[in-house]
């Protein structure tokens, strides 16, 4: 992220202005220019997701997201939960330069195996070793410090905020090919496969997609200060995702705190929790 936080929470300025104006228009705030041009409005949208201050969630067929970003302390929070037979929760805290992960997962099957297991037998004791660690791992009991260097990079224990949108909005609008607009709503579609896996959808579901994925159609809506605050689009099956509705929501531009550490029971993530989440 080159880009530095920009505040922009000009309501409680504007009123007190109002309330003791001189009327010399220069002691006002000026307003805020907002592009007539479609495209350019689009683009504009998402300069303040850059500035790195704002609340987001998230929905797609298979799961939610949410999470907050400061970027003036270099610190972020992300969830994201998926739905189906085997509902998982990842959940993540940064504090630069520190990573904290946890992960919850239905490991009621592994439980019961260990019940069977006979650990007389060495590579049986063995396995059950594993698969005690991997029920540990995903019990969500514990928060788990990501070390330094043992991410993989743009993995899914990566998460990097020199990029400060998290989101991925940024990038998908910027792949926008053709726009209308009424009033604060932006419609058209967008090249998804140009995203380059930021954000809400990755790189390889975006190819999953197919050629679909060049033009898929999105409806954006900004607020009164031009910022985006909702974008949605409609996208085909890919492999396990099945087609539906995906959207992403921003709220809270300029009002976000630092985010703390977290407290309670840390633990030092394992190797086998590397190889795990980060494949």
């Amino acid at each position: 992220m080159t880009a530095q936080r920009v505040l922009v929470v000009l309501v409680a300025g504007i009123f007190l202005a109002g309330c003791t104006s001189s009327g010399n228009p220069d002691e006002s705030d000026p307003p805020v220019v907002v592009p007539t041009d479609p495209k350019a409005a689009l683009a504009a949208s998402t300069t303040e997701l850059r500035a790195g201050n704002y609340a987001f969630t998230a929905q797609t067929p298979t799961g939610a997201a949410r999470g907050a970003v400061h970027l003036a302390s270099k610190s972020a929070t992300v969830e994201l939960t998926t739905t189906g037979p085997e509902p998982t929760r990842f959940e993540a805290v940064v504090v630069e330069p520190d990573r904290w992960v946890r992960l919850t997962a239905d490991t009621s099957g592994l439980a019961a195996a260990l019940d069977n297991v006979d650990t007389t037998d060495a590579e049986a004791a063995a396995l059950a070793a594993g698969l005690r660690e991997t029920v540990e791992l995903f019990s969500g009991q514990s928060w788990l410090h990501v070390e330094a260097g043992k991410a993989k990079p743009g993995g899914d224990l990566d998460i990097d905020l020199s990029d400060p949108d998290l989101t991925g909005a940024s990038a998908l609008v910027a792949g926008a090919l053709t726009v209308q607009r009424d009033n604060r709503t932006i419609t058209g579609r967008l090249d998804a496969s140009k995203a380059g896996g930021s954000g809400l959808l990755d790189t390889d579901t975006a190819a999953a997609m197919g050629a679909a994925a060049k033009s898929l159609p999105f409806t954006a809506t900004l607020d009164d200060r031009g910022r985006l605050t909702r974008l949605e689009f409609d996208a085909p099956a890919a492999d396990d995702v099945p087609a539906g509705k995906w959207s992403i929501s921003i709220a809270g531009y300029g009002e976000q705190a630092p985010t703390a550490k977290p407290t309670g029971a840390v633990k030092e993530m394992p190797a086998s929790g590397y190889e795990a989440v980060d494949g």
